[in-house]
């Protein structure tokens, strides 16, 4: 199946004095007159993912301003903002450098450049070796891109009196971290940073039916085939019913599960009595991506309840 994964993590920033008490702070751009923020959105071209299983055709396209275009609320100031007008560069600014934060799968971090810019707005396109030019030779290739690595895109500036304001700097365990204050996450208008994860597409909503392959109960305890939704994105998702019915047809149990490249794991405690029937994924829960049927191995943990510890039932779920 097709699938798309927008998997895109926003936030936003103001890059502020490392003596600065950040309980202290306020958002209200005023109280920053030497600093400056940058506004990021990302174009319909953003695939809002690196997709680890073609990593020929990523794209990744957003813009940079210095200008927040929220509209002026009732007070006459810029909506979310406190300012008179949707400027955010605070004092002159020569240069934006847009870098980047690659956060490894095992906790490694390194940071790169990606360009810098003279005027904006801007709009960057970037694919796979774009990304990998960043950084310093040799410290990343297509090779050592792995699951569930990310890369955090954020602004750091460069001032005409020769001051410098960094993307990023180095926190208390000496490793790279974004410098903005959480204090002015989730405002309105504003996206500091993007975080685009190395994953895979996955689009698994949809309607389907179940079927019963096997089980060491009676096959009468379940109805089968029988109808059942999927819902969700991105790789996290619910089944409508994960019991067969095994409670008759009015009372169906859900059951959550995560796909990602083309492996499933089920969730263990059920979506709607999440310590009274609980799930144990066994070795033949599998996805096949050429025809899209699911398959479920489950086993009722010990500790579930009604009389299910210990039935097991292998079923399939095939798309519509």
């Amino acid at each position: 199946m097709k699938g798309f994964l927008k998997y895109i993590v926003v936030g936003l920033a103001i890059v502020v004095s490392a003596c600065e008490d950040e309980d202290a702070i306020k958002f209200k751009l005023d109280d920053i007159p030497k600093g400056a923020v940058a506004n990021f959105n990302t174009t319909e071209n953003d695939d809002g993912f690196i997709n680890l299983t073609n990593l020929d055709n990523v794209n990744l396209e957003f813009s940079v301003d210095l200008r927040n275009d929220l509209q002026q609320g009732d007070d006459g100031l810029t909506q979310g903002s406190g300012k008179l007008d949707g400027n955010l560069e605070f004092a002159p600014v020569n240069s934006v450098d847009i870098e980047v934060l690659w956060t490894r799968a095992n906790g490694e971090k390194y940071t790169g450049l990606i360009s810098s810019l003279t005027s904006w707005p801007a709009t960057i396109t970037l694919d796979t070796d774009d990304l990998i030019g960043a950084f310093d030779p040799g410290v990343i290739t297509r090779d050592s891109l792995v699951l569930g690595d990310q890369f955090q895109i954020t602004a750091g500036f460069n001032f005409e009196d020769g001051r410098k304001m960094p993307g990023f700097v180095t926190s208390v365990d000496g490793t790279p971290t974004i410098a903005f204050s959480p204090s002015f996450a989730n405002q309105p208008g504003l996206v500091m940073n993007l975080v685009y994860l190395v994953t895979c597409p996955s689009d698994l909503a949809g309607n389907y039916t179940a079927e019963l392959v096997s089980s060491n109960a009676d096959p009468s305890n379940f109805r089968s085939p029988q109808p059942v939704t999927v819902t969700g994105s991105g790789g996290v998702y619910q089944l409508s019913d994960g019991t067969l019915d095994i409670f008759g047809p009015d009372f169906p149990i859900g059951l959550a599960f995560s796909e990602i490249c083309e492996t499933i794991t089920i969730t263990p405690g059920s979506v709607d009595f999440p310590t009274q029937v609980i799930y144990v994924q066994g070795p033949g829960t599998t996805y096949d991506p050429d025809t899209g049927v699911i398959t479920f191995d489950i086993t009722y943990d010990a500790t579930s309840c009604c009389g299910l510890a210990g039935i097991q039932y292998t079923f399939t779920i095939t798309p519509n």
